[in-house]
């Protein structure tokens, strides 16, 4: 009989974790499917959630988390190649790329502080700009050499993207 409990209880729990884990699988779609590259996007959930599971506020939290992380990453690895770069058109691209990532920075930030605070109408506002900030100043570079940014510029389009599903999944109350 203890054996039996035992067996039910142990198959419960392996049927409430896999119908768990869909769910935010399922979650993830929502946000993935709109993106420019659905695989960076749930890997990129999937490397960061602890336990194997979350809800919408938590994977918000991890794409404006990885969000401000490569935006920090991309300023400091952007201003080491100003010291560099001998290509004026590079140079000058960089730069106003490294203003891009600065102009965004503060949204994240602010982002995540709303969400925090479960302000979703918020974190759209503060997160609503930043593909336009993102995308005007490091946009495609048509110069002679290649982009050494352009791996970079790619990703944070995502998470930005990604950030924003995520926020106007909550804001409209579709969780």
């Amino acid at each position: 009989m203890e054996n039996s409990i035992a067996a039910l209880f142990f198959t419960f729990l392996l049927f409430s974790n896999a119908l768990a884990g869909l769910q935010t699988q399922q979650l993830i779609d929502q946000i993935c499917r709109q993106t420019e590259d659905y695989g960076f996007c749930n890997r990129t959930f999937h490397q960061h959630i602890s336990g194997g599971e979350t809800n919408m506020q938590g994977l918000a939290q991890i794409a404006l988390e990885q969000g401000l992380e490569n935006d920090t990453n991309t300023l400091t690895f952007a201003r080491r190649l100003t010291q560099q770069v001998t290509d004026k058109d590079l140079l000058d691209y960089i730069l106003n790329c490294i203003s891009g990532y600065l102009e965004i920075l503060e949204p994240f930030q602010d982002g995540l502080n709303a969400l925090s605070k479960h302000n979703y109408s918020a974190l759209v506002a503060h997160l609503r700009g930043t593909p336009q900030a993102h995308g005007s100043k490091c946009g495609a570079f048509a110069g002679a050499v290649p982009n050494p940014l352009s791996e970079r510029n790619r990703e944070m389009r995502i998470l930005i993207t990604m950030s924003l599903n995520a926020a106007y999944i909550l804001s409209r109350g579709r969780v």
